[in-house]
């Protein structure tokens, strides 16, 4: 690449930035990390070039990997699942990211590991990752969806183990039906197991600080009607000490995903919470809404962020506010309808 560019005009900073983010917007993963590792290569002493370069690859994916990296009790809890399943298993790993549930899989016996991440950048940094770790022999890795993959070319005989973490704070958001549905009729084998099994959305009534913006007067101008483009859920913290559940727990929705029946992609369901006074003067002014994930079949994982949990949990729980607070009694059955569409 060196040969085929203008030298001079890379010692612009500026041109090297938009360059870079233009093809890493393309999908050209190598060709950004070739040409970033050059420019920092003909800067030795100019360490601009060498956090433009940081500022590139870390823009070119979701900033949400080193939550998720560190957030330990996901990390244990999908090895313990994975160890206890995959000895001499073709495994399917969807959505890699850093190749960790894929480095897992391999060191504890599976027989062939494929794994498919759709963010180019990311893939690469997951081949280099693999590599680096002596696991090349021993995983795959393509950069696509998992739609995209063949099952005649990436495994005839089909996958008997498929490990996914491709669930957001709500549990859907990343297509996560969907991609499974196609992989458990395209790719898989005959009573594949999946990692996890089942996931849950699970709710509670909640009193939790809100922060409301005023529209009505900004700099002299009414920005009412705005409103109408601002989401009503927030992020909550499992620590958060101002938040506090007004009922018991109720299980929203429960997706088994080994189960065909379980994975309607768009659905309306209600579960009844009954409610208690404990604090706040006995009002709930929102629902609050987290995930539990169940990893099955004898291996005793589960993951949950439910509040007061683990505050290290990467995924944030959900605060729905109601529009003005709402007077409980104690013990009474507050019905909470939810509506799921995963497109």
């Amino acid at each position: 690449m060196a040969g085929k560019r203008n030298k001079a005009a890379f010692n612009r900073p500026e041109i090297v930035l938009t360059l870079a983010l233009a093809l890493a917007k393309h999908g050209k993963a190598a060709a950004v990390r070739e040409m970033l590792e050059e420019s920092v290569a003909d800067h030795p002493s100019q360490l601009l070039y060498e956090r433009l370069a940081r500022y590139v690859l870390a823009a070119s994916v979701p900033n949400y990997h080193d939550a998720m990296l560190a957030d330990h009790a996901r990390n244990s809890a999908y090895r313990q699942a994975i160890e206890a399943a995959v000895q001499g298993k073709n495994v399917l790993d969807i959505g890699t990211g850093s190749g960790l549930l894929a480095m897992i899989a391999a060191r504890a016996g599976a027989k062939r590991v494929v794994a498919c991440e759709m963010n180019k950048t990311m893939a690469e940094t997951a081949k280099r990752i693999i590599a680096a770790n002596g696991l090349t022999d021993r995983i795959e890795v393509h950069a696509c969806h998992s739609s995209d993959l063949d099952r005649g070319t990436v495994c005839p005989e089909g996958f008997d183990v498929v490990v996914s973490e491709i669930f957001s704070a709500n549990v859907l958001g990343e297509g996560v039906l969907q991609s499974l549905e196609h992989v458990r009729e395209k790719l898989c084998a005959e009573g594949a197991r999946f990692i996890p099994e089942s996931a849950e959305i699970r709710v509670a009534l909640a009193h939790f600080a809100q922060t409301t913006v005023a529209l009505d007067d900004v700099e002299g101008f009414d920005l009412g009607l705005f409103a109408d483009h601002l989401l009503p859920a927030k992020p909550l913290t499992n620590g958060d000490p101002g938040l506090t559940l007004m009922s018991d727990v109720g299980t929203l929705v429960r997706f088994d995903f080994g189960d065909t029946q379980s994975l309607a992609t768009t659905g309306l369901s209600q579960v009844d919470v009954h409610a208690n006074q404990g604090a706040n003067r006995g009002e709930a002014n929102g629902i609050a809404q987290w995930l539990m994930i169940d990893f099955g079949d004898g291996s005793g994982a589960t993951y949950e962020n439910a509040p007061g949990r683990d505050e290290g949990a990467h995924w944030s729980i959900v605060g729905y506010p109601f529009a003005k607070p709402c007077p409980i009694a104690q013990g009474e059955a507050v019905p909470i309808l939810g509506f799921y569409h995963d497109d």
